[in-house]
């Protein structure tokens, strides 16, 4: 059966799933265009105007196509708005296990849940003592020297005087992390599906941030380094880059009626999933429960070995661990992939496959996978003829996180156990 059309105030169809799920739908021959055009759906034809919208990679809201032929899309994580907020986090670099810093309502969707959790963030922290600021180099013609004289850009212009052309540092709050906050807001601000509360909250930010320099059209936001100079910005300053990576953005072929336009707030579980498992990882393999691990060294997507003699055929494993070896030589000691398998088994041959083909060129005994299972799942090992083992890892994100991490650490002891243990 066919679902009703589920329209917005404003009259757009709104269709609900959730993650990797489908429904049925009544759509219209511009509906099914921007759809298909976007590619973040599937859309398979049932017959008489019926359609079956299927979720594929994504999660999260977003409007698709433009005038009446717009659909609202929204889909819903298999994990809790509250735990995909903190994995994105963690994945970032700058998560930690201590608690999940981000309050959110269970019962919303994953844009207005950011969105209220991004003003939190900034005005309960980041905003508490006041904006921070910082040094910025700046480059001014001036009528008395300060800081250094731009003696490269007098000679240039054959200077006559009166202004001085002037380097110097300015103590200001337009820096990368304020402008990254304003960039961020703004985006949000601009997006359906924002509540008035939330909406009057990003107002007060972009008002406290007058002084800040907008991102101008097609700049990329600046990048920022965690200190303890901007600690009580970092919550902030996580939820803002993941707000600008789910920007705005159009599919299709070039200008034209091909090019669909999308608007809102799409996060891809699968990158998610394998970008939050090797960082977790990694970090069990370099500092244990038993102490960090001397020599030990972890690469991501390492591109520099490769099947055969003539080094034709590249690999590109998710992770590998590397130890230091007593000539000073890093040797590859345990190989891992990353795969957010919902639909099919992970342990299918072509994974099986491939991580034989990482083994064989590493010169290791043992692989070992990494998938999004159940409490109910138990790990599997597969002895191959070659004598080569493959282990797959269930891992259940829904778990208490104190659980989660202990699954971490569980799959790295056994790739490379700490030395002594």
């Amino acid at each position: 059966m066919s679902s009703p059309a589920a329209p917005t105030p404003t009259g757009r169809l709104v269709i609900d799933l959730a993650e990797y799920g489908s429904k049925e739908h009544r759509l219209s021959p511009g509906q099914v265009a921007a759809l298909k055009g976007a590619d973040a759906v599937e859309v398979t034809p049932l017959g008489a105007g019926r359609y079956k919208v299927k979720a594929k990679a994504e999660v999260g809201s977003a409007a698709f196509g433009t005038g009446p032929d717009t659909v609202v899309v929204r889909i819903r994580p298999k994990v809790t708005i509250g735990r995909l907020l903190f994995l994105l986090g963690y994945a970032q670099d700058k998560g930690t296990w201590q608690k999940e810093e981000v309050e959110v309502d269970e019962a919303e969707d994953l844009l207005p849940a950011v969105a209220r959790s991004f003003t939190r963030a900034i005005q309960q922290r980041a905003f508490a003592g006041g904006l921070l600021y910082g040094y910025r180099p700046v480059e001014d013609d001036l009528m008395t020297i300060r800081g250094r004289v731009r003696s490269d850009e007098m000679r240039r212009r054959h200077w006559s005087g009166p202004a001085i052309p002037c380097e110097y540092d300015e103590f200001t709050v337009d820096i990368a992390e304020n402008r990254l906050l304003l960039a961020a807001a703004r985006r949000l601000r601009a997006l359906p599906g924002i509540i008035r509360p939330t909406r009057m909250a990003l107002r007060e930010i972009i008002d406290e941030l007058v002084d800040v320099t907008p991102l101008g059209r097609g700049e990329s936001p600046p990048t920022w380094t965690p200190s303890a100079h901007n600690a009580r910005y970092w919550t902030a300053l996580g939820l803002a880059e993941m707000i600008l990576r789910g920007h705005s953005y159009e599919y299709g072929g070039g200008a034209g009626p091909t090019t669909v336009r999308v608007d809102g707030f799409l996060v891809t579980m699968w990158t998610v999933f394998e970008a939050f498992v090797t960082k977790a990882v990694r970090d069990a393999l370099l500092q244990p429960p038993t102490g960090r691990v001397p020599g030990r060294h972890v690469t991501f997507q390492d591109e520099t070995h490769h099947l055969d003699r003539a080094g034709l055929v590249k690999l590109k494993p998710d992770l590998i661990c590397y130890q230091q070896a007593s000539t000073g030589r890093r040797v590859p000691v345990a190989v891992l992939d990353a795969k957010y398998k919902i639909e099919k088994k992970a342990d299918n041959p072509d994974t099986i496959y491939q991580l034989l083909a990482y083994c064989t060129a590493l010169g290791l005994p043992a692989g070992h996978v990494v998938y999004a299972g159940t409490s109910t799942e138990v790990r599997r090992t597969y002895t191959l003829t070659t004598g080569t083992t493959i282990t797959f890892h269930p891992l259940d994100l829904t778990a208490e996180l104190s659980i989660l991490r202990r699954q971490i650490n569980e799959i790295a002891s056994l790739m490379a156990p700490a030395p002594g243990a």
